[in-house]
């Protein structure tokens, strides 16, 4: 089994849960993903179900104000999900955004949304699940990974410092792990 198949069995259900995480704040969809989840064979035992379960047990209401104030409140969000955010050009749609797309593209995918940055956490990550479990080279791997994953490991660290939930610093513990 090649390194890439190793990632796969492993790492890719797990980087399309966490991409879903930041995509959505609807409950019963990250229940559907986390179920989703467990039906993969090779989790780590470090991925603790009760934990999740636990974080999802919230009230709507109180998820979708935490996603708004962490990632999109308009006075100044700690966390803007947007790989832009943490680069030199600090513009939405720009380089990296169009970098992303052309990725995206090259897969044959792109945001629903023509008004979507292609460079938010949540659709970087799934994209990378996406290669992995595609059996992409170790090389377009790598090359993805450096171009839009590192700047992650300083967002997550920033969520997990700012976040009043669970279910946010699970994420972030379970993001920075996968990097």
């Amino acid at each position: 089994m090649t390194a890439t198949a190793v990632c796969a069995d492993t790492a890719a259900p797990l980087f399309l849960f966490a991409g879903r995480g930041f995509l959505s704040c609807d409950l019963e969809e990250l229940r559907g993903a986390l179920i989703e989840l467990n039906r993969w064979e090779h989790l780590p035992p470090s991925f603790n179900r009760a934990d999740w379960e636990k974080a999802l047990t919230i009230p709507p209401l109180a998820m979708q104000r935490e996603s708004v104030r962490l990632f999109y409140h308009p006075n100044g969000a700690p966390c803007p999900p947007w790989q832009s955010v943490y680069t030199d050009e600090a513009a939405l749609m720009g380089r990296t955004h169009h970098d992303a797309m052309e990725w995206y593209r090259e897969a044959g995918m792109e945001p629903c949304l023509s008004s979507e940055p292609a460079d938010h956490a949540g659709l970087l990550l799934s994209f990378y699940g996406r290669l992995l479990m595609d059996e992409t080279t170790d090389e377009q791997l790598e090359e993805f990974r450096a171009q839009h994953l590192t700047w992650l490991r300083e967002f997550c660290q920033t969520m997990q410092a700012e976040t009043r939930l669970d279910f946010y610093r699970l994420l972030g513990e379970l993001t920075r792990s996968l990097l």
